[in-house]
């Protein structure tokens, strides 16, 4: 009953944990201080410059770009305008898909707030003023040009800063960053910038994620986590969209080796590029977040005596939104170092104790595989199952993603459980359910040869894991090898993401000999593992929202890394905590509740946040 009790307390831990760290803070009020941020005054250029859509070219635009100017003005910025062609092949390409007329010119707007010392390098701030045809934009990107205004406002009660704040509000962004690019290759301006905050969204809500970095950030994350008191940010996010064919304005100072600093909300992703992104429904949480985190960024780096030199990039993280850690990759091999040693220690004393044979390692390895490749299979074939027929619809997918991240949190828990209980029974009834799933799979039309190598995997698997019978600590040093070997490699390879994995490792080890040394107190060994698998796995849950916010709705089986690190935490106390013929049940409740919002999901009409060139 104890491991039940602590089970329980750890999984509500970490869900509570976790929920609370993703939530943005609260709206300040337009009475709030004049030097802090307030998305109530932001949230007044919002609502005047998303009442309606205002694409590159259309005279809503030259609406929008008449008030910005004169905003800009009125806050003391030098405002100039910047007339760009759009380039012929992007006219042509755009043709191709829309039935609106196709602009020949944009037009950028240039600020400048001058700061004491002119002949030092500025510090850009920039986001988007167009939008899409059919979105009002209030998130995409008008959150980010109000975010901008208002901290203008808020630097400027604090008289000259040490360096020129230049803002850039391009135009052309939605048919291809044309605005920002003309910026960084035609104006003269371009060249004194030192330093770039760009401000994006996809969505309408969530916490603002700082989630990419120019090359060699040693020196300037080290600026970011002094500044931002409330940060969200994570080198792994860098590392991914490095890695990805992703693009932004940011992306026109980048590759000229400007540094700078992308951020961007999320969450609510219904709302991008929908006729629904309205003032009303911008989460001002949000907008707060985004704006306090330009406020403080902005002021460490125009207040900076000289701005962070090119350092060798850092390993970096915020906790739960209180504060950010950021070192060199170097420690990454030291944290690995140490987990073994601790992993070590408490094998050793398990293993003197006579209750760790060493098949029942090997047979914690194969638990590994088996477990992800199950959960690998399960999870595409109920993502598979939540499509409709035909072509899915990119936007409509996005607007099941609260569902679908549910759905997919279900049957990674449910497989994860079926292990732990490890049911006996032949060979055959555990090579059963995968091969079931698999041919459900292939009925709903997922990818073959993919869900054949799952399949394989995922059925040839589990009779070997009954036959080596891990346990307990089989189970988990056996999770712990095998997460060490990835975690070696990651480390070697990508010296930035291993972090994902050292952290988990060393909370595995601190736990683990943490057990060992308490010896049989076990109601105290107990509260240690609840207490380490709450706060590892909400951690890991954190990037985990944020990562089924980017990639969830078409490849949800990428969340078998974060599965598996998050049962290396709980693997002690969930194995065995309850009878097989309960454990099962309680898996055939949560795939029968995932499978109901598959079908939901499935079977609902287009939504009603589905722009409308999404639906032709």
């Amino acid at each position: 009953m104890g491991r039940i009790i602590a089970a329980l307390v750890a999984i509500a831990g970490a869900l509570l944990i976790a929920f609370l760290a993703v939530q943005p803070p609260a709206p300040k009020p337009a009475d709030a201080p004049a030097n802090s941020f307030s998305a109530a005054r932001a949230m007044r250029d919002v609502a005047e410059v998303a009442r309606a859509p205002h694409p590159t070219g259309s005279l809503e635009n030259t609406r929008v770009r008449a008030y910005l100017a004169e905003r800009m003005t009125s806050l003391g910025l030098e405002v100039r305008v910047q007339t760009f062609t759009v380039p012929e092949k992007t006219r042509e390409a755009l043709a191709k898909w829309s039935k609106d007329p196709i602009p020949d010119e944009g037009v950028n707007l240039i600020g400048v707030l001058p700061g004491r010392d002119r002949t030092q390098p500025a510090v850009l701030l920039m986001a988007h003023h167009d939008t899409v045809p059919g979105s009002p934009g209030a998130a995409d990107d008008t959150a980010g040009v109000a975010a901008i205004l208002e901290t203008v406002r808020a630097l400027k009660t604090e008289g000259p800063l040490a360096r020129d704040v230049m803002v850039l509000l391009s135009d052309a962004e939605e048919i291809g960053l044309v605005g920002a690019e003309a910026f960084f290759r035609d104006h003269a301006m371009a060249k004194r910038v030192g330093v770039v905050v760009n401000l994006e969204t996809r969505g309408g809500g969530g916490r603002a994620n700082m989630f990419e970095t120019g090359a060699g950030n040693g020196a300037m994350m080290d600026l970011y986590a002094r500044a931002v008191s409330q940060p969200t940010t994570n080198s792994l996010s860098v590392l991914i969209y490095d890695l990805m064919p992703n693009s932004t304005d940011y992306t026109n100072a980048k590759t000229r080796g400007v540094p700078g600093f992308n951020i961007a909300f999320v969450g609510d992703a219904y709302l991008y590029h929908s006729p629904l992104a309205t003032p009303a429904n911008l989460d001002q949480g949000s907008l707060q977040h985004m704006g306090d985190q330009t406020l403080e960024l902005t002021h460490a780096l125009a207040t900076a005596p000289a701005l962070p030199p090119k350092t060798e990039d850092k390993v970096f993280s915020d906790l739960f939104g209180l504060v950010t850690i950021a070192y060199s990759p170097v420690i990454g091999w030291l944290v690995l170092a140490v987990a073994a040693g601790l992993l070590i220690y408490a094998g050793w004393q398990v293993r003197r104790a006579g209750v760790l044979p060493w098949t029942s390692v090997a047979g914690g390895a194969v638990l590994t595989f088996a477990l992800t490749a199950n959960a690998a299979l399960l999870l595409t074939v109920f993502n598979q199952l939540s499509l409709a027929p035909g072509k899915p619809d990119y936007y409509d997918r996005l607007a099941a993603i609260p569902r679908l991240e549910i759905q997919a949190g279900l049957v990674a828990f449910a497989v994860l459980l079926a292990f732990a209980v490890q049911p006996a029974g032949k060979k055959w009834l555990h090579m059963l359910p995968a091969l079931v799933f698999a041919l459900a799979g292939f009925a709903l039309g997922a990818p073959p040869i993919v869900l054949l190598v799952m399949a394989a995997f995922a059925m040839l698997l589990p009779p070997a894991v009954a036959v080596l019978k891990p346990g307990t600590w089989g189970g988990w040093f056996g999770m712990a090898v095998v997460v060490m070997l990835l975690g070696v490699a990651i480390q070697a390879s990508y010296p930035t993401g291993g972090a994902l994995f050292a952290w988990p490792l060393l909370l595995a080890g601190v736990m683990a000999a943490g057990v060992t040394l308490l010896g049989q107190r076990w109601s105290v060994g107990l509260a240690v593992l609840a207490v380490g698998a709450a706060v590892g796995c909400a951690y890991l849950l954190t990037i985990g929202h944020l990562a089924f916010l980017g990639v969830g709705t078409d490849f949800a089986a990428a969340m078998i890394l974060l599965l598996l690190l998050c049962a290396l935490l709980i693997w002690p106390l969930l194995q065995g905590a309850v009878k097989p013929a309960w454990g099962l049940a309680i898996c055939a409740v949560l795939l029968i509740a995932a499978g109901g919002i598959a079908t939901s999901v499935r079977l609902d009409p287009m939504a009603d946040s589905v722009p409308p060139a999404s639906r032709r």
